[in-house]
């Protein structure tokens, strides 16, 4: 189920939302009430649009509805009596009409935001998954009374704008302009973004208590109808920082609603470009991604039941998201996750099947390690991987696509990186150290003893006397030889005092760089770093092209990858969509047309999606990225390594 509108989102919230002080007085009514009473006696929510306006809306302007939304109303359902809202009561009986006479569905009794919108869509998966819903046409009857409901009457309810919030409002421009004053020369001489993301974030939170009771907040409120932290804020507060092509950022401390200065001109055109190269270019990027993902995975399958494996991977501090429908490992016996045992293992250390050690043959996986969720919501005992697992590249797109509206600098400042970004965690202050450098003005971080870094050769790029690093998952190594995972998930500047390219005495391997440092030395050459939608793109790149180091523990590239979501721009992907795509790349190292989690293997090597694509099928290969490889690999094939299985891929192609 997805979102079909902002609109229809918003009417969700304008029926369910708080009193507010200029609502109309509360009345009380009970289902003897002809309009309540008409209300519960709906047939499949089938609203009449004339008699809900005519109770519902204003006859004359300043004149009070027959009803209003926010009025109490007291009913009965299943047995037991509520005392809600109007407007509740209607959202209930129309949208959720369906679930009505569910008695595993709650009423919905409180404001509907878009965060509440996702938890009552997640709710009714929940029930779909557990068996509480059956019928399919159900969760049809609620999308379709979402969308025409809240389509067709968005134009009558929903909040608008207000002139008070819109317009210059003095009391609130004599703080805003208080406060920009005294951080005007540090922040346009330091470019202190930081400073000035502060300063403007206090601001936002100074006018949502200012205007809590004004009508157009409500559109605020709702999380559908624009933002007080992008919206309100580039038009009353300021525009902030905002990043050039060529790198850097302009800093704007007037805002739209102020008008806009010449000498800004040119930094807000080439804003415009940053938002249109988004557009334009990087969507093109997430879309080759989805190529090279659908490709790969094409033949990989999902097959209902357990492969036997009897190793999961450590979860520590479990969320939701990580054990819901999973299984989980206990005193050597699986325990099936749901709604009515999860509060047990949250937050808990537990061991969880899961794809990277799932042992299904021919790169296929089982129910077991993935979940049994896909397989529930499908209906089906086989599931397509290549299709489940294409939403992380469509997921990058709309995080290129929203760039477009939120163009705002944004900072990620390290504060601990032994703390934070290294596994195992080692004892405090052994490793690295956070520090002010006097002479650059800027934090950095220091090494507290000798350390090599071993860096993939993709990921690392000279700059100046300096190097840019991709900080994805890599070893680093202290001088007693002991190894440790740092997780960083970033681009930052360093400076060692000694790089070692692959096939250096010193540096047998083929694919890193070694890059050796002092005690004493900067590790880190500033703790500041923006946040960069393109950072997470690359990284997930590097994921794609089999770039990532294959000296970590496997499981690890998981956590690399939620910090570099954390320490970037959010993105949407799975961690189910992310541990198929790893587990399906990731291969034995003696024999790379394995995957290592079937052959049991301790080392393993990172391939590409060209590279499982050519595996997958010699039809299939020649429609992805590298045709002629594709051709010569083929033709070295003995008769009896050849395709076995026509892929459905290959049967469109030749229908």
């Amino acid at each position: 189920m997805n979102k079909v509108g902002k609109d229809a989102d918003q009417l969700l919230y304008s029926f369910t939302r708080d009193r507010k002080p200029y609502d109309p007085p509360k009345k009380h009514f009970d289902s003897k009430h002809e309009f309540i009473d008409y209300i519960l006696n709906l047939k499949e929510g089938r609203i009449s649009i004339s008699t809900l306006t005519e109770y519902t809306t204003e006859p004359e302007v300043g004149k009070r509805p027959k009803v209003s939304l926010y009025d109490d109303v007291t009913f009965k359902r299943l047995g037991k009596t509520y005392t809600t809202s109007v407007g509740r009561l209607i959202i209930n009986k129309v949208v959720f009409a369906s679930l009505w006479d569910n008695k595993n569905w709650d009423l919905v009794l409180e404001p509907v935001n878009g965060d509440k919108i996702n938890s009552l869509i997640t709710k009714i998966k929940d029930m779909m998954v557990e068996d509480e819903i059956t019928d399919i046409d159900v969760i049809k009857t609620v999308i379709d009374r979402y969308t025409e409901f809240g389509l067709r009457l968005s134009t009558i309810y929903n909040a608008n704008v207000t002139n008070s919030m819109v317009l210059s409002n003095e009391e609130f421009d004599t703080i805003r302009n208080e406060k920009l004053a005294e951080i005007k020369d540090k922040v346009e001489k330091e470019k202190d973004i930081e400073l000035l993301n502060k300063t403007i974030d206090g601001l936002v939170d100074t006018a949502t208590k200012m205007f809590k009771n004004d009508e157009m907040m409500e559109m605020f409120e709702s999380k559908n109808s624009g933002s007080m932290g992008n919206h309100f804020r580039n038009m009353n507060i300021a525009m902030g920082g905002l990043p050039m092509i060529g790198g850097g950022t302009a800093i704007i401390l007037d805002s739209l609603g102020d008008g806009v200065n010449p000498v800004h001109f040119p930094a807000l055109a080439n804003v415009g470009m940053v938002g249109a190269i988004s557009r334009a270019k990087q969507t093109a990027l997430a879309g080759a991604a989805y190529k090279n993902i659908s490709s790969a995975e094409q033949n990989v399958r999902g097959y209902e039941g357990d492969c036997g494996a009897t190793e999961g991977i450590v979860v520590r501090n479990a969320r939701e998201v990580d054990i819901k429908y999973k299984y989980i490992l206990e005193n050597g016996k699986q325990v099936y996750v749901t709604s009515k045992n999860i509060s047990k293992y949250i937050g808990k250390t537990v061991e969880v099947r899961h794809v990277l050690k799932c042992k299904m043959k021919n790169g296929h996986f089982c129910s077991h390690c993935i979940g049994e969720e896909p397989f529930k919501l499908a209906g089906r005992d086989v599931i397509n991987i290549g299709m489940f697992v294409s939403d992380s590249a469509t997921a990058i797109l709309n995080m290129f696509m929203k760039v477009t509206h939120n163009l705002g600098a944004d900072m990620f400042r390290i504060t601990d990186l032994e703390d934070k970004f290294v596994y195992p965690k080692p004892p405090k202050g052994s490793l690295f150290e956070v520090r002010h450098d006097e002479l650059d003005n800027v934090e950095k971080v220091y090494c507290k003893t000798d350390i090599v870094w071993m860096v993939p050769k993709s990921s690392l790029t000279p700059e100046g006397t300096n190097y840019k690093i991709l900080a994805h998952g890599s070893i680093v190594e202290n001088e007693n030889n002991q190894k440790y995972t740092l997780t960083l998930g970033t681009q930052i500047i360093t400076n060692p005092t000694e790089l070692l390219k692959p096939g250096h005495p010193s540096n047998p391997s083929e694919n890193h760089y070694k890059l050796v440092y002092k005690e004493g030395d900067a590790f880190i050459e500033n703790c500041l770093i923006p946040r960069d939608e393109m950072t997470v793109y690359k990284m997930f790149n590097l994921f794609l092209k089999g770039g990532m180091s294959n000296l970590i523990p496997l499981e690890m590239h998981l956590d690399v990858f939620h910090n570099v979501i954390s320490n970037n721009k959010k993105v949407n992907i799975s961690d189910i969509s992310l541990g198929l795509i790893i587990a399906s790349l990731a291969r034995d190292i003696n024999n790379p047309n394995k995957p290592v989690r079937e052959t049991g293997g301790k080392d393993y090597v990172m391939i590409s999606c060209d590279d499982l694509t050519i595996m997958s099928g010699t039809f299939n290969a020649f429609f992805g990225n590298d045709a002629k490889r594709a051709l010569v690999i083929s033709t070295a094939k003995d008769p009896d390594e050849q395709d076995k299985v026509i892929s459905p891929i290959e049967v469109a192609y030749r229908n």
